[in-house]
């Protein structure tokens, strides 16, 4: 069986934290990876309570948010920013803790609908650089404040497959470290690979060589989006910003645009009895720490 990473960059999710590790140790994750970009709740707190051995932590810092990993560039106008930092940080420095890296965000829930395990369904695609699932955009449910109990349990509507378009398109990489992944000229979820010649392909094995699908898909390898989240937590979300992102994003007009709520979608909820197991807590409680 193939090993998975996550790597990914945190900022104030200490309240989320501890489902979305719990969540991706059950999907098969071995190793994560974390960049923190000057949280100032209890994210620290939360991942010193969830550690197995298998969380590896930085602090915002000048050795990892610094020329040496602002990587490739050209005149796209992708900004550089501390997530390409941190993407290109792990690359050079942690390539050799698992075969495989997602590289995905604290809002965003990878899972197959099929297979239990992803390192059992990724033994599928050897020689690529990366596989690729597709983004399903989850909106507020309707709550206007942070609801009881897990996110996976408290949002289940989202928009169809692809929407919102443009943002429905995106696919994230599931990439393969062998293949030298660098980030810069197409933004976080695209980056460049050694051998340019060989693509990313999504879950069926076809090429898929871009950071977005022409036509997306609602099966398969998928990474569950919940960008919107309660109104009150979206509006939170346009005060605080971003540390190191340009001033006025994310915008009211995107998170407005997230609020996708058409299609009742559960399949995720069939890992919740053994994710509910390792928090210690039932149907809308929310997980101790």
């Amino acid at each position: 069986m193939k090993s998975l990473a996550i790597c990914a960059l945190i900022q104030n999710e200490g309240h989320f934290l501890a489902e979305w590790i719990e969540f991706h140790r059950l999907v098969g994750v071995s190793k994560f990876i974390l960049y923190d970009d000057c949280s100032t709740d209890d994210t620290l707190d939360v991942l010193r309570q969830r550690a197995r051995g298998d969380i590896i932590f930085h602090s915002y810092s000048g050795s990892w948010d610094c020329e040496r990993y602002d990587g490739p560039h050209n005149n796209l106008g992708c900004h550089k920013s501390n997530q390409m930092h941190a993407f290109n940080h792990f690359s050079q420095n942690h390539s050799d803790v698992a075969e495989w890296c997602a590289f995905i965000d604290p809002d965003e829930f990878l899972y197959h609908t099929e297979f239990d395990s992803i390192p059992s369904f990724l033994g599928r695609f050897p020689g690529v650089p990366a596989v690729v699932a597709n983004w399903m955009i989850f909106g507020s449910n309707g709550h206007q404040d942070r609801p009881a109990g897990l996110t996976t349990e408290a949002y289940t509507r989202r928009g169809e497959a692809g929407e919102p378009d443009p943002y429905g398109r995106h696919v994230k990489p599931i990439v393969c470290m062998a293949s030298g992944p660098r980030w810069g000229p197409n933004g976080s979820h695209c980056p460049v690979y050694d051998s340019p010649g060989v693509l990313p392909v999504d879950h069926n094995g076809n090429p898929s060589p871009w950071s977005m699908r022409p036509e997306a898909e609602d099966f398969g390898l998928l990474v569950n989006h919940y960008y919107h989240r309660s109104y009150k937590e979206a509006a939170a979300k346009l005060v605080r910003g971003y540390h190191n992102i340009p001033a006025g994003y994310p915008g009211k007009d995107r998170l407005d645009a997230h609020d996708r709520n058409e299609v009742e979608d559960r399949r995720i909820l069939r890992f919740l009895p053994k994710l509910q197991k390792e928090l210690g807590c039932t149907s809308t409680q929310t997980p101790t720490t």
